[in-house]
Order: structure tokens, then C-alpha cells, then sequence
């Protein structure tokens, strides 16, 4: 279940977000042009309430923080509805929102109205109720409009209309509205009371912009290398963003050069078996190893007592007839196993008992080799032969 967060005041839930949630004075020159008493006495006075764009705020370190107030949130329609009977206080209140329980004290006005959208400002109208805040009005001793409201900040920096921002406020729910004196302007000249039809400040502000610090940095986008300036505040940021952007650039070639690499062994591996299968399909080739088989279960039968060949490949049949034979196939490779099953081939039977011709017997040359038969001494040469790859292991 998600929490969400509420601001609550007198038991009553004045602002419900999702996300952390922010207090903010946005102090600026808001506007009285054409200012008018209604019926009851009270100063109606047209008045520019806010605006979009960045704002800078003093944490209490003392540091600077720049916030984009976007035209989208700014003047969305929530947002601008949540002014409607905003009140109006002198200065801000210091339990920073008005609720129902200091209402009486600090409230001296109120926005009767939902305001609307003019440019980048937002344009409504105040009422000012209290007779001695219409008197510090009228002797222009207050002259500038700062809303108080709630929002959540996203800390995403970026760049609007060339000013560089660290963070976005976001759900902008407004509390009050404060008049104040000159030049407390956060929200700039723009932002102020109209006493007249000109958009001129009551009071000129001794502030200068603040000139943004540029730097120049080298990013790499898709191989090639660019230089450009950029506000000094985003360097850091754009660099790295930069540097991922390129590493997921190469990481994607590498993965694409790898699966063009595997497609490749693929479509080998698919041309083997296709011929292997065109082979084993052949009627030829099926033919010529079914001779081949029945030739050599054939010739294997006369080495092998009782032989049952059944389920063995042409090399199991081979190797069962060599180890009849007493020659070792164990670590033997197909083409000695092949090359010894030939040596296996019988020789023409020949009477056991004549004896191939030989010298005359004498007293150095007589012994027991005289009594072998020709097939005996025939059968020991290719023995010998046959297991001769030993001596070489």
C-alpha cells in the first residue's frame, strides 16, 4: 500500500501528494494596476500573483539552490483552483500556514477569484479587507506579493530558457498569499501589485542577474567527438550523461557483432547437417553402407566366436574383431582401427603341414622355429604388426 503525505491543520487534511513534500515563499513584485473599492470599503486591486520559471531559494547553510517552477504546474488547473479564497496576510504567518485556527490573526485580505494564465505569469486579483493594510497599500509601504504553498521537488537539473535550475517543484498547492514591502523580489519585477496600467515596478530593484559561469567540454556521440559550452553548474551532469549514452552505443555493437558472430556459426552448423542429411537420404549412399556394413560383418565373423553384431556401428563391429585378434583398441584412433581391421584380412589357407622351404638344417640354425608351419609364423608377423603403436605411446 502506498503512504501518502498530508500537511494537516485543525484536524483538516489541507494537501494530500505522493511524494515529499516542500514549503515555499516565492517573494516578487506582484501587481495593483487599476485599483478600485468595492461596496463594502475593502481595496480590490488586479494583481500579478506568480509566475513560472526558475527561482532561486537560500537553504540554511547559506547555499543556493535554483527550482524550475514549470509552466505546466504552474498553471495547471488544480494548482491555479487551490487560490481561489486564498487569504492574504502581511508578511508570512509564522506557523507558515494559515489555517482555521490563526485565520482572525494574520488574515487581512483574500483572493476572491481563480486567477489565469498571461505569459509565463499568473494574473488574478487581491482584496484587501483590513483598514490599516489598505492605508500601507495606498502609502506604498507594502507593494509586493509573495504566495505560500506546499509542493514536491524533484532533483533533476536541467536548463530553462538558458538558465540552468538543480531541482523541479512539482504539485503546487497554494496556502495564502503575503504582502510585503519593496524589493524582497524572488519572483522578479514582473511579479508585483499594479498601481497603475503599466507594468512598471513601484520600487526598481538594486539586484542584478546573475551571470552564468560557462564552461567548455568535449562529449563523444555516436564515434565522433564535439565541443561545446555549456552552463559550468550542467557539465558534470551532461558529461556523464554523455558517457553513458556512448557505452550503451558500444555495448549495443558489441552484443550486435557478437549474434552476427553466432548467427554465423548457425548457418555452418545448419549447411553440415543439411549435406550430412542429403547424404543419409541419398539411395547411393544408403547402398554403399549396407554393402560396406555387410562386408564387414563378414569378414569380422570368421575372428569372432558366435558373433552378435546387432545395434553396433561398422567401428564397434571392427574393434570387437581386432580385440579377438588380442590387439588393444582402447585408445586406438578410427583410422588405426580401420587399417588394422584391414591387416586382419585371412590370408589363402595352405596345408598346415608343409613347411615353406629353408636351409638345411645345421647345428647353429636348428631349434624349435623349424617346427612352425607357414601360417604360424605368418600369423605372428601380423600380430607383431599389429600392436606396434604400443611401443610409440
Amino acid at each position: 500500500m502506498k503512504v501518502k503525505n498530508f500537511i494537516r491543520l485543525d484536524s483538516t487534511d489541507f494537501l494530500d501528494a505522493s511524494e515529499p513534500l516542500a514549503f515555499r515563499f516565492d517573494v516578487g513584485r506582484a501587481s495593483l494596476s487599476g485599483a478600485r473599492t468595492t461596496p463594502q470599503g475593502f481595496l480590490a486591486i488586479p494583481a500579478t500573483l506568480t509566475r513560472a520559471g526558475v527561482l532561486e531559494y537560500t537553504r540554511a547553510d547559506g547555499t543556493v539552490v535554483r527550482e524550475l517552477r514549470p509552466p505546466e504546474e504552474v498553471f495547471k488547473a488544480d494548482s491555479l483552483a487551490s487560490l481561489k479564497t486564498a487569504p492574504v496576510t502581511e508578511y508570512h504567518p509564522p506557523e507558515q500556514f494559515v489555517s482555521p485556527k490563526n485565520i482572525q490573526k494574520v488574515s487581512v485580505g483574500v483572493v476572491p477569484d481563480i486567477p489565469t494564465q498571461k505569459g509565463e505569469l499568473v494574473d488574478g486579483e487581491v482584496i484587501i479587507q483590513r483598514a490599516d493594510s489598505i492605508a500601507k497599500v495606498n502609502a506604498k509601504e507594502l507593494v509586493e506579493l509573495s504566495p505560500g504553498y506546499s509542493c514536491s521537488v524533484e532533483n533533476t537539473p536541467g536548463v530553462y530558457n538558458g538558465q540552468p535550475y538543480d531541482r523541479v517543484q512539482r504539485n503546487i498547492k497554494y496556502n495564502h498569499v503575503a504582502l510585503l514591502p519593496a524589493n524582497k523580489g524572488r519572483s522578479g519585477n514582473d511579479v508585483r501589485l499594479r498601481f497603475d496600467d503599466i507594468f512598471t515596478p513601484v520600487e526598481a530593484s538594486n539586484k542584478q542577474p546573475k551571470e552564468i559561469a560557462m564552461k567548455k567540454i568535449k562529449i563523444r556521440l555516436d564515434g565522433v567527438e564535439y565541443e561545446i559550452e555549456v552552463p559550468e553548474a550542467l557539465a558534470a551532469h551532461i558529461l556523464a550523461s554523455a558517457e553513458k549514452l556512448e557505452q550503451s552505443r558500444n555495448d549495443a555493437q558489441t552484443a550486435l557483432v557478437e549474434r552476427d558472430g553466432k548467427l554465423e556459426e548457425l548457418k555452418g552448423q545448419i549447411k553440415v547437417l543439411t549435406e550430412r542429411l542429403d547424404a543419409a537420404e541419398d539411395p547411393k549412399a544408403i547402398e554403399a553402407k549396407a554393402q560396406e556394413r555387410a562386408a564387414v560383418v563378414e569378414k569380422a565373423t570368421k575372428f569372432v566366436a558366435e558373433a552378435r553384431f546387432d545395434g553396433l556401428t561398422v567401428g564397434e563391429i571392427k574393434r570387437q574383431a581386432l580385440a579377438a585378434k588380442k590387439v588393444d583398441t582402447k585408445n586406438a584412433t578410427d583410422d588405426f582401427v580401420n587399417g588394422a581391421f584391414t591387416m586382419l584380412e585371412e590370408p589363402k589357407r595352405l596345408d598346415s603341414t608343409v613347411k615353406p622351404p629353408s636351409a638345411k638344417p645345421n647345428a647353429e640354425t636348428k631349434n624349435d622355429a623349424q617346427d612352425k608351419t607357414w601360417r604360424d609364423s605368418r600369423e605372428e608377423m601380423i600380430q607383431r604388426g599389429l600392436n606396434a603403436y604400443k611401443t610409440f605411446e
